[in-house]
Formats: C-alpha cells, structure tokens, sequence
C-alpha cells in the first residue's frame, strides 16, 4: 500500500469515476406523482421540496410553407381550424378570399409524421359568389365536418354559412344556408356549444344598425339551419366592420362568452348567455377595464378549461404604441352584474414597436392558451412571436415561452390567425406571405408547438443517479459530475434540457443546459 502524510495530487485519470462511492451531489426525496424516476433522467425540483421528472411539452417550430403553390393568389383575410384525424391524419382546414375573384376558398392542410411539417391539397371554391371582411371556420366535433361563416358580398353582405366536409385531402362542400338573411354582417366569429350541440355565430349585424347579434345553427347533414339574432350589445353598436369580435364556450358554467368593442366605449365589453334550444338569453354584461390604455380593438377571447377561466385578449395604445394586453376572468354567477372575477392585464413585450396583428387559441392538451402577435420591429421587419399564457391562482396570468417565428406582410390583409389540432397537439398558424407588396401575394402556414414543461432554468437540479420510488431518498449528480445512460450523443456538443426532458443539440426556448458529451453515452452536466 501507499502511506503519505499531506496532499497528494495527480496529474492524470483514467476512467470516468461512475464506480466511486462517497461522491455525492445533492439528496432528496422522491416523488413520483409526475412519473416513475428512472436512472440517468434529468431531474426537476418541485415546489415542495421534492425531486420528480420533467414532465412536458417541447417547442417544435415548423418551415413556412406555400399554401397555394399552383395559384396566383391575391391572399385576403384568412382563417383556419383542425378537425382532429381523418382517415389517420391530422388535418387542418384553411379559408381565404381570393382578391383575384373575391371568392372564399377552402383548402386542406395535412399534417406530417413528424409533426412540424404541413402539406395542401387542391383549393375548393366555398360558394360561387363575393365574400368580404372577416369571417370563421368552426370544427363540428366528432365529424370531418367544418361550418365556414362569412358576409356574401353578392347578396346584401347577408351572413352565411357553408358546411363543408373533409375527405382526404379535398372537402365537399354543401348549399349556402344564412344566419341572417339580406343584412350585412361583418365581424363574423362562431363557436360549437357542446352541451346544446349547437354552432354559435356572433356578427356585427347590419340589421340591427351594427348592434352585436348571435345566431343558434343546427347542423343536419351537409347543412345547417339558424333561428334569431339575439342582441348582446343593449344599444352599443360594435366598433368598425373591419375590427374583430371574440367568443368562446364555457364548459364548466355552461355559458357562451362574447367579446366585443364598443364604437362608444374606451374600453372592451363582453357579454354573457345561456342557451335553451334555440333561444339565447344574455343577461349580464361587463367592462373588460385595462388601467391605464386607450383605444381598444381587435378583441378575442378563449376558455381555458384547465384554469377555468375566460381569457380576453384585444390591443390597445400604451403610451405611443399599439400593444397585446390580456387579462383572465373566473365565473361568478350567471346574470350577476360582475358575470367574471378578472384578474391582473399582462402585457406582450413588443418594445416600442406597434403590433400589427394578434389572435389566441385554446391549447387543450397542454392546458394554457398560445397567442400570435407581430411588432414593427426594424431588425427584422415585421417579426411574428408565439407565447404561451397560463392561468394561476386569483386569475392572475403569466405569458412565457416566447418564441420568434417568421417575418410576415404587415398591410392591412396581413392578419395571423391561429387554429389547433388537439390529435397532434399543434397550432397553425396562417398569414400573408412576407415580401409580396401591392396587397397581393399568396398565404403561408407554419406548424408551432408550444413548449409548456416543469423544467426550467431554475428548476432543473441535474440527473438522477438511479431508479426511485415514491418517498425514497433521491440522489441527484448535479453540476461538474458526469452521468451515463445517455445515448447518441456527439462528442464536444453541448446539449439542452427540452421541454419534455429529452436532450437536444437545440435550445428551445429556455437556456437549460444538460452539459457537454464526452462520449457517445456519457455528458458532463453543465446546468
């Protein structure tokens, strides 16, 4: 043996010292309430002290993609939806006015094995006439059926609907039926109530001298037939008929939730309704007030089912600059004069920059809400951002995850509109193509998912060193250890914790870095 009296140092090793004992890096106990901890696994820790997996959801950014390579476009306003799977494929449906003929389109969206990849079949004319303005396309659950809803410019702008449905990669579509028969309706929005099984419209209705009105359709076959125009905005005219209006379906109070702005009011509104059968009775309206901002619009709202609330998001001038503000309202009571507790605005980070362009979706999988906005920033031009908003405690909200996506057309057709596939948990966005001036040009489409995960820069702690069970003490190899059990790894990379624990070569949103490979199986943990 050796004796030495001092220190001793070496100048070499050999091995990577996995087979030491009395190395400890940091010891907790378990928890298994978001998965079983097996060895080698990155590790989170919990907010109560705990240690347990990363559980969660990566950010997967598609290429933007030509939606209508064969055809000479004039891309006009747009909208989109997913339909779930049909014949075991994802599909998204997408609608748009052509300038060209001012017709509204129909196309479909296949979604790739890979999940961030989306290819278009062949356009199908909706309805053999002029569309104008804004209008929706509404998924009917449990079919490959889509409703789309727009202002028939050939006839009086009337409010009409076409039901079409999706077979490979074509929709037939059905006759145009109307919600509002020889009256113009703009601002068009609709939402599926699946306790009456009933489509939804909201509009601007020309027939009520711009008042707010909703529609009740019923779907039978290839066709669907409304009965009323139940006003929603007392004697409010709706702001412009070029703005937008939101509505959206609460499943816990049984309730359909319309916002809207008022041409009068500085300030949002919405406005809150029963259904029975085919009668809509609105009983409360409410101030959606944002302290200290002006000159509201472009008004949207979504139901989070996970954070049972209702969030509203529009955009207004703060300070110099049209900005995204979004606040988050819990059910009180129906017919109360405070129909929803609100909590806390939060606002987009857009610098100084005008927003051009926003919308929201309901992300049911993930349980938040993901937004779309665009600024005027000068590096690059006319950047979009997608960010993630989650509702807390108190109805506070928090947005996160921001990522920039693409540049895109800031004119006045340029709006970015959202819809998502739960099959696939993916969001799609669709807009103006980017550098095709004169209003014209065509449309493109980019598949996001959005990243939502228990792992973060300050919770990530490092690797477990082995497999554990629930309440068993945990140790963890943390910062300037080495871990094993990895695979496919390149040596001197440096890899990122993803969002749904998995390494990447690719930081995806948060900075959370595993550590650097230093053989095909082995990583040496950086954090």
């Amino acid at each position: 043996g050796i004796n030495a009296v001092g220190t001793i140092t070496a100048t070499s090793y050999s091995g990577d010292g996995s087979e030491l004992t009395g190395v400890t890096g940091f010891t907790a106990t378990a928890s298994t309430i978001s998965g079983s901890i097996a060895a080698n696994k990155p590790i989170v820790i919990n907010s109560d002290g705990t240690v347990g997996v990363i559980t969660g959801y990566k950010a997967v950014l598609g290429a933007q993609t030509n939606i209508d390579t064969a055809v000479g476009t004039y891309w006009e306003t747009n909208m989109n939806t997913g339909i779930g799977l049909v014949g075991g494929e994802a599909k998204f449906v997408v609608g748009y006015k052509d300038g060209n003929n001012n017709y509204l389109w129909g196309i479909v969206g296949t979604v790739g094995a890979g999940k961030s990849t989306i290819t278009f079949g062949t356009r199908v004319q909706v309805n053999g006439t002029n569309t104008w303005g804004n209008g929706d396309i509404v998924h009917i659950p449990g079919t490959s059926k889509v409703a789309f809803l727009f202002s028939d410019a050939s006839s009086s702008s009337e409010g009409s609907c076409v039901i079409g449905e999706v077979s490979g990669t074509t929709i037939t579509m059905g006759s145009k039926t109307t919600f509002r028969s020889g009256n113009a309706c703009y601002n068009i929005q609709g939402v599926w109530d699946p306790d009456a099984n009933k489509l939804l419209v909201a509009y601007r209705d020309g027939g009520d001298s711009n008042r707010g009105s909703l529609s009740i359709g019923t779907v039978s076959g290839n066709s669907c037939t409304f009965s009323g125009n139940f006003n929603f905005s007392n004697n409010e005219i709706i702001n412009s008929s070029g703005d937008r209006l939101g509505i959206c379906y609460d499943t816990k109070n049984n309730q359909v939730v319309v916002s809207y702005v008022p041409q009068t009011a500085g300030t949002p509104m919405f406005a809150v309704a029963t259904i029975s059968g085919s009668t809509a009775t609105f009983s409360s309206m409410q101030n959606i007030t944002f302290p200290g901002i002006a000159d509201p619009d472009r008004a949207n709202c979504v139901y989070d089912e996970t954070g049972d609330a209702v969030v509203f998001l529009s955009r207004h001038i703060i300070g110099s600059a049209r900005r995204v503000v979004a606040r988050a309202g819990r059910g009180v009571s129906v017919g109360s004069s405070v129909p929803y507790a609100l909590g806390a605005q939060v606002l987009a980070d857009t610098g100084n920059a005008n927003t051009n362009s926003v919308d929201i979706i309901y992300n049911s999988v993930a349980g938040v809400s993901v937004i779309a906005y665009t600024g005027g920033d000068t590096t690059p031009a006319d950047l979009m951002r997608t960010a993630v908003l989650t509702v807390g405690v108190n109805t506070s909200l928090t947005i996160s995850s921001v990522q920039a996506i693409t540049n895109y057309k800031s004119d006045n057709h340029a709006n970015s509109v959202l819809g998502y596939n739960a099959a696939v948990n993916r969001v799609l966005i669709t807009t103006k193509r980017d550098g095709e001036g004169g209003g014209g040009g065509g449309g493109d489409a980019t598949i996001v998912g959005v990243r939502v995960s228990n792992a973060s820069p300050g919770t990530f702690l490092g690797f477990s060193a082995d497999a554990y069970t629930d309440g068993q003490t945990a140790s963890v190899k943390i910062i300037g250890q080495q871990i094993q059990g990895q695979t496919d790894l390149v040596i001197g990379t440096k890899y990122y914790i993803q969002g749904d624990g998995s390494l990447s070569p690719a930081d995806d949103g948060e900075g959370i870095i595993a550590g650097i490979a230093i053989s095909a199986t082995g990583l040496l943990i950086k954090g």
